[in-house]
C-alpha cells in the first residue's frame, strides 16, 4: 500500500499548508483513518525480485530520472522554465502562495493573485526546501521521482508477470511513430518543416504542429509532475481494480493532474459494474438472461462502491481539489477545434502513426474488452478539445489511454502466439526513435555543458513583462546551460502571461471559506 501513501501524503501537506485549521486538522485525521483502512487488509500475494533484477531496475530508473533534468544535473527542456518557477515559489514564499502586482499610476490596493495550479507533486520536496534550501529540495525531488517510478513499475509487475527490467525498457521506449510522421511532412508538405531526423536531438513529437500524444519518456522529461502520479494511479487500477477504492483513486489522480484524471475516469467507471456485466466479455446470451440475477448483481455492485474509502476519502479529496482548481478562471476556458482540409489530412496521418495502427494490431486479443473500444474513442476525440491557454493542455487527457495502450502492446509482445507480433515489433522499433531523440538531446546538451562550461551560473534573469515564447527548436533553448530557469519566479511575469498558474481568487468559494488567511506583515 505504499502507492496510496505516495498519493495521500502530498494531499495531507496541501491541507495543512493551504486550508484553514478548522478544516485541515479534521480532514487530515479522516485521511489518516482512510489510509489505515487501506493498509488494514493488504493485497494478497507478494512480489519476489531477484537481487540482480532489483539492482539493474533501480539503476535504470536512476539513469532515466537523471537524464530527464529533474534535480538540475542534466539538460532541462523548455517546460522546466515554468516548473522551476513554481517549485521555487513553493519553497521561498509563504503558503498559500500569493503575488502582489504593483500597478503603475493606479489607485487603491494592488491586485493580489494566488498560485492556483496542480503542484501537489512538488509539496513533499518543497517542504524539504523550506527546511534546508533549494539544493536539498532538488535532491528530494529526484528521490521522490525515483520512488514514484519504482512504485509504478512494481505495480505493473503484478499485472504483467515479467522482469521489472523488461517493464522499464518498454516504459522508456514506447511511443508512436513520430519519426515517420516528421519525414512524411517534410517529404510531401514542407521540406523545411521542424523537426527533421537530423540532428538526432530534435523534439520529434512536434511534427504535426497541433496534435501530440507524448511518449512515456517525453512525459517524464517535460511534465513529470502530472505523469508520475498518473502512472501510479493507472498501475494501481490495473494491478488491483477494486470498486471500493475507485472514487478515492480518481480523486487523488485529480488532485495531482486534473486533465489526465478526466481521461482516467471513464476507465474507472467501467470497473464498477463488474458483476452486472464483465467489461472483458461483450458476448451476451439473451436466453440466459434473468432479471432477478441482473438486479441482484446491480445491487452488489452498488454496495461495493459504498465504502468509507469512496464516500469519505474520495469525496473529500475531490471536493477540495475541485474547489481549489475551479477558482482559476483558466480551468473553465474550454473550446473545440475545427479542422480545415489540410489539418484534417494531418490529423488522419497523426492518428494512424501515433496510436491507431498499434490499436488495430492488438485487436484480436482485446476486441471483447470494453476498455479497448473506450481507448480508441477517446484518442479520436481528445485532439479536438481545448482547455486553458498556450500549447493545448487538453492533450494531456490522453495519458491514461496511451498508458493502457502501452500495456496492451507489452502483453501482446510477450505472447509468442500473437499473430501480428512481428509487425507490432517493427512499429514499436520505429516508435522508439522518439524517446531515443529525447534521451540523446539530454545526453548531448549535458555533455556540452560539462565539456564547455559557461562562466555564469546558468540562470538567465527574466525581466518583468518580457514576452513568453516557446522556442522554435527546444534543443536550442538555453544553450550550454542545464537549468531552464529564465523566469525564477512567476512574479516576474505579467498576470496574463501566467493565467494557467495564477489567478485573482478574492471572490471564489475556495478563498472565502477554505483558504488559510495569509498573515499580515
Amino acid at each position: 500500500m505504499g502507492a496510496y501513501g505516495y498519493l495521500i501524503i502530498p494531499f495531507l501537506i496541501f491541507c495543512l499548508g493551504f486550508l484553514r485549521t478548522i478544516f485541515s486538522i479534521p480532514i487530515s485525521i479522516i485521511l489518516c483513518y482512510i489510509f489505515y483502512k487501506l493498509i488494514e487488509k493488504p493485497e494478497e500475494g507478494t512480489l519476489k525480485l531477484k537481487k540482480n533484477e532489483l539492482i539493474f531496475g533501480v539503476l535504470l530508473i536512476v539513469c532515466w530520472v537523471w537524464l530527464s533534468g529533474i534535480g538540475g544535473h542534466a539538460f532541462q527542456n523548455w517546460d522546466f522554465h515554468w516548473r522551476n518557477a513554481v517549485f521555487r515559489d513553493l519553497i521561498n514564499l509563504d503558503w498559500p502562495v500569493n503575488y502582489i502586482y504593483q500597478v503603475q499610476g493606479g489607485s487603491g490596493s494592488p491586485p493580489v493573485y494566488s498560485l492556483v495550479y496542480y503542484f501537489g507533486y512538488w509539496l513533499p520536496s518543497a517542504l524539504v526546501g523550506k527546511l534546508a534550501g533549494w539544493g536539498a529540495a532538488q535532491f528530494a525531488l529526484v528521490v521522490w521521482t525515483i520512488l514514484g517510478v519504482f512504485i509504478s513499475t512494481m505495480l505493473l509487475k503484478t499485472y504483467v508477470k515479467t522482469s521489472i527490467v523488461f517493464i522499464l525498457l518498454f516504459f522508456v521506449f514506447f511511443s508512436g511513430m513520430d519519426a515517420s510522421g516528421a519525414q512524411i511532412i517534410r517529404t510531401f508538405f514542407n521540406p523545411s518543416h521542424y523537426p527533421s531526423l537530423w540532428p538526432p536531438i530534435q523534439h520529434l513529437e512536434g511534427w504535426t504542429g497541433a496534435f501530440q500524444y507524448s511518449s512515456i519518456t517525453t512525459q517524464l522529461f517535460w511534465v513529470f509532475n502530472q505523469a508520475v502520479p498518473v502512472w501510479i494511479c493507472i498501475a494501481l487500477h490495473l494491478a488491483s481494480p477494486d470498486p471500493r477504492r475507485c472514487l478515492l483513486l480518481f480523486s487523488l489522480c485529480f488532485f495531482f493532474a486534473p486533465l489526465p484524471a478526466l481521461g482516467f475516469i471513464p476507465f474507472i467507471f467501467l470497473e464498477i459494474p463488474n458483476k452486472t456485466f464483465h467489461p472483458e466479455e461483450l458476448a451476451f446470451n439473451f436466453h440466459d438472461f434473468h432479471f432477478n440475477s441482473f438486479f441482484k448483481h446491480c445491487w452488489e455492485d452498488l454496495k461495493a462502491i459504498i465504502s468509507p474509502e469512496n464516500l469519505i476519502g474520495g469525496v473529500l479529496v475531490l471536493l477540495i481539489s475541485y474547489a481549489y482548481f475551479s477558482s482559476n478562471p483558466a480551468s473553465s476556458s474550454m473550446g473545440i477545434i475545427f479542422l480545415n482540409i489540410y489539418s484534417s489530412l494531418i490529423f488522419i496521418i497523426f492518428m494512424l502513426l501515433e496510436w491507431l495502427i498499434l490499436w488495430i494490431l492488438i485487436a484480436k486479443k482485446y476486441y471483447l474488452d470494453l476498455n479497448w473500444y473506450l481507448a480508441g474513442i477517446m484518442l479520436i476525440i481528445i485532439p479536438f478539445l481545448v482547455i486553458g491557454k498556450g500549447i493545448n493542455p487538453a492533450l494531456r487527457i490522453s495519458i491514461p489511454a496511451m498508458f493502457l495502450l502501452m500495456m496492451w502492446c507489452f502483453k501482446a509482445i510477450l505472447n509468442p502466439e500473437h499473430v501480428c507480433r512481428p509487425i507490432l515489433v517493427t512499429v514499436l522499433i520505429i516508435g522508439a526513435l522518439t524517446p531515443l531523440y529525447e534521451i540523446n538531446r539530454s545526453i548531448y546538451q549535458t555533455f556540452e555543458y560539462y565539456a564547455n562550461p559557461r562562466q555564469s551560473s546558468g540562470q538567465i534573469s527574466q525581466k518583468i513583462n518580457d514576452e513568453v515564447n516557446f522556442p522554435f527548436a527546444p534543443e536550442m533553448d538555453h544553450p550550454k546551460t542545464l537549468l531552464a530557469d529564465s523566469y525564477i519566479t512567476l512574479k516576474n511575469l505579467k498576470p496574463e502571461q501566467a493565467t494557467n498558474f495564477i489567478a485573482n481568487i478574492e471572490k471564489s468559494f475556495f478563498q472565502k471559506y477554505l483558504l488559510k488567511e495569509v498573515p499580515k506583515k
